[in-house]
């Protein structure tokens, strides 16, 4: 089953929204807009009144402007994409959206590299990066960010925290291995969607670790 766009937003009573998922796939998650396994491609929502970011376009453009229809938003209302890492199925819509709406986008520097230098026929303007650094926060308007470093056979692969106000959420894909960095890092949010790898001892010591938040999403 295909499934372009999945509901409505999780909503924190500060305004802020987050993990509606524009991602194809099969359903999954409790209580979130998260559908699908990570390699049918990736492409997330967050953000508040004002501003409105993607993280990862791992789907087509066109499904990505469908999902944002759905938001009552299209891709000129979007301040930023978060690329989490160079893979494909995070990165294969990003070319044709940024060439239409010339998008600001936030990659690491090892990131940056593998995309610029890498197998994708289509590449976004250079331009139009701006290189980021795990654990180094970073203000896109009225949001705060935070990039996390994540375990993953990638060139410098990052989750996400973003804030505003006193919420928190936080998205974290690819999932290799944790440690106690990952569960701080992961820790005191408002919502978390989490992908890993389905290794059934891992997820289970995760999710028994220190993770306190009011919404949790796991996919499989």
């Amino acid at each position: 089953m295909e499934k372009t766009w999945a509901g409505s937003r999780a909503l924190w009573g500060s305004g802020l929204a987050a993990a509606a998922a524009l991602h194809r796939g099969r359903a999954a998650g409790a209580g979130a807009d998260k559908a699908g396994s990570g390699s049918s491609g990736n492409c997330i929502y967050v953000g508040s009144d004002t501003t409105h970011l993607l993280i990862d376009a791992g789907i087509s453009a066109r499904k990505i402007e469908t999902g944002l229809a759905e938001l009552e938003l299209t891709g000129r209302d979007i301040d930023g994409v978060l690329i989490t890492h160079e893979h494909s199925d995070h990165i294969a819509g990003l070319a044709v959206l940024c060439k239409k709406y010339s998008i600001p986008l936030f990659a690491t520097r090892g990131t940056i590299k593998a995309i610029v230098n890498g197998r994708q026929k289509n590449i976004p303007d250079p331009s139009l990066f701006q290189e980021i650094e795990a654990d180094s926060q970073m203000i896109i308007k009225d949001l705060k960010v935070w990039p996390m470093k994540i375990s993953h056979d990638a060139a410098e692969p990052v989750g996400y925290r973003v804030g505003y106000g006193d919420k928190k959420v936080a998205v974290c894909t690819d999932l290799g291995t944790f440690d106690d960095y990952t569960v701080a890092c992961l820790t005191g949010l408002d919502a978390l969607l989490l992908e890993a790898n389905h290794d059934v001892n891992m997820l289970q010591s995760l999710l028994h670790a220190n993770v306190e938040s009011s919404f949790f999403s796991l996919i499989l």
